[in-house]
């Protein structure tokens, strides 16, 4: 079930420095609840303004799409934008949401949960619900395409399915993906001598400045400021545990990108890539790292996650779009908070879900 040795080194950091441990942005206190003999993280975070969206519901359904919809939308349209964020984020409140336990939570954009019996689910609930009684339950990165049994279970055990985001599937079959031309072209780009290829073992901890500021002029320059903010921390992981493989592009004897794998029960995906924005776009450094991506998930037989973000791109390398959801319990609340977490459900399966796809 996944690489209980890595994980546990991730875990063992957690219940020292909480959610703090891995990323800036973000606080809180991180326990951890058994799923058939492997311990999955509960993530307890403390919601605040700047806090990561992988660690605050807020952040996730409120304060991240307002940010993406004022750059998108006209001038005039602002206020109101707000006042419905506002108005959102209340109810949020009054359910309980933003200090909500997430279960099977990395602090990573895309979680890849286990595959389990849906007996070892309801008892993983159960003991999350031991552990924090009075909080509501999450599981972000739900979705049927990718987890189809624990998506019928959790719809089966009560939980609320609230649409989250739009992601992007590939299956990673070489065929059918070198027919495509812009697969073709990526990977004789990721050939060329000109920029060269830096695997895990042959970066070192002193190269983590140049690595994260790689990733920050991307998530930090051209998104908003509530990825997540991974710390020096969690590079020093993947460098010496190997939790996630690093891999860098150089370019002139510098760094200039940045690429995570991350492989779970039969996916790959990527927590982290960037690379350095003022380099020419000829060098077509973002194009070398999704190929690089592409190219490791076809060696490892691994379906590809290609998260979100970036869908036409996406969609011309093979991928396919599915709608991702947090999945939200709250049977053992209050009425009021039941009552709040349902009208916000039903308020996001009847338009979230297609604001989504549009925006996306």
């Amino acid at each position: 079930m996944g690489d209980a040795r890595l994980d546990q080194h991730w875990l063992t950091g957690a219940s020292a420095g909480g959610v703090g441990q891995w990323i800036d942005n973000g606080t809180g206190e991180i326990l951890s609840v058994d799923l058939e003999g492997c311990a999955l993280p509960l993530v307890l975070g403390h919601d605040q303004r700047q806090a990561s969206y992988v660690a605050s519901l807020i952040s996730a359904w409120v304060r991240y799409p307002l940010i993406e919809a004022e750059r998108a939308i006209h001038p005039r349209w602002i206020l109101a934008l707000q006042g419905l964020g506002l108005g959102m984020g209340a109810l949020l409140r009054q359910a309980g949401l933003d200090r909500a336990a997430i279960l099977d939570n990395w602090l990573v954009s895309t979680n890849l949960h286990p595959v389990a019996s849906a007996q070892a689910w309801t008892q993983a609930r159960e003991a999350a619900l031991a552990l924090v009684p009075d909080r509501p339950l999450a599981m972000r990165s739900i979705c049927d395409q990718v987890n189809p049994e624990l998506c019928a279970h959790l719809r089966a055990d009560g939980w609320l399915m609230v649409p989250a985001r739009l992601i992007y599937l590939c299956d990673s079959d070489p065929i059918r993906l070198m027919a495509r031309g812009h697969v073709r072209r990526d990977a004789k780009l990721l050939d060329r001598p000109d920029v060269e290829l830096l695997g895990p073992d042959d970066l070192t901890l002193g190269d983590i400045p140049a690595l994260r500021q790689c990733f920050r002029q991307v998530f930090f320059g051209k998104h908003p400021p509530l990825n997540p903010d991974f710390s020096n921390a969690f590079f020093e992981l993947c460098l010496t545990q190997r939790y996630c493989d690093l891999y860098a592009l150089r370019h002139e004897g510098q760094i200039v990108g940045v690429l995570a794998l991350l492989a779970r029960h039969g996916w790959m995906t990527t927590p982290l890539i960037g690379y350095d924005t003022d380099r020419p776009v000829a060098l077509g450094l973002y194009r070398r790292l999704m190929a690089l991506l592409l190219a490791k998930s076809q060696s490892a037989k691994s379906r590809l996650h290609y998260s979100s973000g970036a869908g036409q791109f996406k969609i011309a390398r093979g991928g396919e779009p599915a709608l991702e959801y947090t999945a939200i319990y709250t049977r053992h609340l209050p009425v009021q908070k039941r009552i709040a977490a349902s009208l916000f459900a039903t308020a996001m399966a009847r338009f979230g879900a297609d604001i989504i796809r549009r925006f996306s």
